[in-house]
């Protein structure tokens, strides 16, 4: 069986059809076993011989996308890498035993701009390429560098197919030999140099031999890269994040054309720039290096509308700003980035830019969980007379150390404030957004001028009658509440999960009210909605005197049968100013000093629990340390909050008249009731 070369064809006696392989779109891996990597493969059955010629398998690869000067073609046959340049190589195949009549040939792309990787890999087979390119970056003479390209074992690269074919702009063809250094030199002129000027890249005598190249350090040239031909990084990462920062402070939008185990490649995306930058990884090392880099551009425009700007991106670079500056929101955060970065971000951008950059900063959950017993000695150090209890979890973690479950802190100036307060404490719980969850139970009451303070805090598991009864039993011991004055206080809360039940248990004397807002949201949820029976349910819990009350309760009463039942199974001495008892001096309604307190700490709640804890402590100390500092300029005796309440009901005092016939009916109603005021008025 014998194939020929006749015009340009192949003829052949007894050769039947073949079924050729063409694997495009990959890399070559040379090192240790040879391979085709990624990719995808095209198949043509029944292939004469005539049609496995070098100008069909150009025109298959011209079809699929590929330039003619930009591409090689290896034919992977015998367990051997062969360099198809002629007819004359796929002859020599097909002249040779092919079992199954099978025929795989590889593609390779090589433009001009990669030149550079294709000398490496030429060159790997039969010489240290590192070397090679080494000579070439500290300028040796042309007569050694002819001498160590003829050093080079030709027969053994042509062979293994790593011979190459080049052509320069003038025609001049090189066969069957690897291209000199200075060579290459002359073919890549518009290449830059390597620059061994820096201080940085000078080698002492016992270095391992990386510092003859420029490294790239990330402390001080993250902020602002520039990149040099040789440049080693230390990982891909590092060199992307590099790219990344690059691109934003140039305002250019750069495309990854190859990203693989053994090379990046990345290009500026705008038509016609030469922008182009090539990375190898390091041979026996974890390193990548710049091997090629064309570090011009030329007709760019400031891209502001840029497809590399991520919300991970922009946290990274945004990060230190955010930390300064807590307090800004996702409008005025997106304005900053656009305006000084000079590229758009979107609102979710921007939005989730914020939370990441939060994360950044907070690290990792169980570090904070790790030092929660540093920071319960540090305040034990500090505020001796203040209360730290943390509770433990009856069950252990994989290494039989005991696992954290709740922790309540009670400051002793919150203590010793509540003395000069009235004796009404509002209970709440709010959920904590962290990665672990949890909830944040609070108990706050007001000050002398109605602003609110605080009084205990803690974090637990979840909101259940075992965390509740907890937290009231530490709360009733630093308050001083014993069982013979628990009737002189009140407490005011929602009917929260477990709260009612802890009450019974831990303070079954005090009086409980309950927030009018959660209640009339629970009777919306019970199906009675409308504007006249929320206005007739506020109207009976405003009410000052009883009789107003049950004036109340009969209008609510002719609305709807049903919400009056549905009230009426709620004892009044919970939510109504008409049964509650004088003794803690209040008639508040609403629990709205607790939702302003967990409106106050929004910001805690998203922090880990340690950074939670301390960021409350702070604001707790500077808000007692302002409100001091305040009480000071009172000139009055009584505080100011008080006093623009007094004026109010003073002029609305100051407009009625006192009358014998109003104490008359005063005292009638006191005595007979309702029906003996309709028949006093009727005589």
């Amino acid at each position: 069986m014998t194939v020929e070369c006749v015009n340009g064809g192949l003829t052949g006696a007894g050769v039947g059809p073949f079924s050729v392989f063409l694997f495009h779109n990959g890399i070559i891996n040379r090192v240790g076993e040879v391979k085709y990597m990624g990719g995808d493969v095209e198949v043509y059955e029944k292939m004469e011989a005539n049609e496995v010629c070098l100008n069909v398998l150009k025109d298959r690869i011209k079809h699929l996308g590929y330039s003619e000067a930009g591409t090689v073609l290896y034919c992977w046959w015998n367990e051997r890498l062969k360099l198809i340049k002629t007819d004359n190589d796929i002859i020599s195949i097909l002249n040779e035993v092919n079992p199954g009549n099978m025929l795989e040939f590889w593609v390779e792309t090589l433009d001009d701009l990669d030149l550079f990787d294709a000398d490496m890999v030429a060159i790997e087979a039969g010489s240290d390429w590192e070397n090679e390119i080494e000579v070439d970056c500290l300028g040796v003479d042309q007569q050694d560098d002819v001498e160590f390209g003829d050093g080079l074992n030709a027969e053994q690269k042509q062979e293994d197919g790593d011979g190459l074919k080049m052509e320069d702009g003038d025609g001049l063809k090189q066969e069957n030999k690897v291209l000199s250094v200075a060579e290459k030199k002359k073919l890549k002129n518009s290449w830059d140099e390597i620059n061994f000027s820096d201080e940085d890249s000078i080698v002492d005598s016992d270095s391992d031999g990386e510092g003859k190249w420029p490294i790239f350090r990330a402390a001080t040239d993250m902020k602002d890269p520039h990149f040099t031909l040789g440049m080693t990084f230390a990982s891909k990462q590092q060199f992307r994040e590099a790219v990344q920062n690059y691109a934003f402070i140039n305002g250019k939008e750069i495309r990854t054309l190859k990203n693989d185990k053994e090379r990046v490649i990345v290009k500026c995306t705008q038509e016609g720039c030469p922008w182009r930058i090539g990375l190898r990884k390091v041979i026996g090392s974890l390193s990548w290096r710049i091997l090629n880099m064309i570090d011009e551009h030329e007709g760019c425009s400031w891209v502001w509308e840029n497809s590399m700007v991520k919300s991970t991106v922009v946290a990274k670079r945004w990060s230190t700003h955010l930390k300064d500056h807590p307090d800004w929101m996702m409008r005025k955060f997106k304005d900053k980035v656009c305006s000084q970065e000079g590229f758009y971000v979107s609102d979710s951008q921007a939005y989730r830019a914020i939370w990441k950059s939060k994360k950044l900063r907070e690290g990792e959950e169980e570090d904070n969980f790790k030092n929660i017993w540093r920071y319960y000695e540090e305040i034990c150090k500090t505020n001796p007379r203040s209360r730290c209890i943390i509770k433990t979890s009856d069950l252990l973690d994989g290494s039989g150390q005991e696992r954290f479950l709740r922790i309540y802190v009670c400051w002793d100036s919150s203590k010793q404030g509540f003395k000069n307060c009235r004796k009404l404490i509002g209970v709440d719980g709010c959920h904590l957004r962290s990665a672990t969850g949890g909830m944040l139970l609070t108990a706050v009451t007001v000050d002398a001028n109605d602003s609110i303070f605080p009084l205990a805090y803690a974090i637990v598991e979840g909101e259940k009658r075992e965390s509740w009864t907890w937290f009231l039993m530490l709360l009733k011991d630093d308050l001083e509440i014993s069982p013979n004055v628990e009737d002189e206080y009140c407490f005011i809360s929602d009917k929260q999960k477990g709260l009612i039940q802890a009450f019974v248990e831990v303070l079954p004397g005090v009086e409980h009210r309950f927030c009018m807002r959660h209640l009339h949201a629970n009777m919306k949820v019970a199906g009675f909605h409308g504007k006249a029976i929320k206005d007739a349910v506020w109207a009976c819990a405003k009410a000052t005197t009883v009789n107003k009350f049950n004036d109340a309760l009969r209008i609510l009463r002719r609305l709807d049968e049903d919400a009056y039942q549905w009230l009426g199974d709620k004892s009044p001495k919970e939510w109504s100013r008409s049964h509650f008892s004088t003794r803690c001096k209040s008639d508040m309604l609403v629990n709205n000093i607790c939702e302003s307190w967990n409106s106050s700490i929004l910001e805690a709640r998203d922090k880990p629990i340690i950074d939670c804890l301390e960021w409350i402590r702070r604001m707790i100390m500077g808000k007692l340390f302002e409100n001091r500092q305040k009480a000071t300029e009172w000139k009055g005796l009584i505080s100011p909050n008080i006093v623009k309440k007094l004026k109010v009901i003073e002029k609305d005092a100051a407009g009625y008249q006192a009358t014998q016939c109003d104490f008359f009916k005063f005292e009638v109603q006191q005595l007979y009731g309702d029906r003996q005021q309709v028949d006093l008025e009727r005589q």
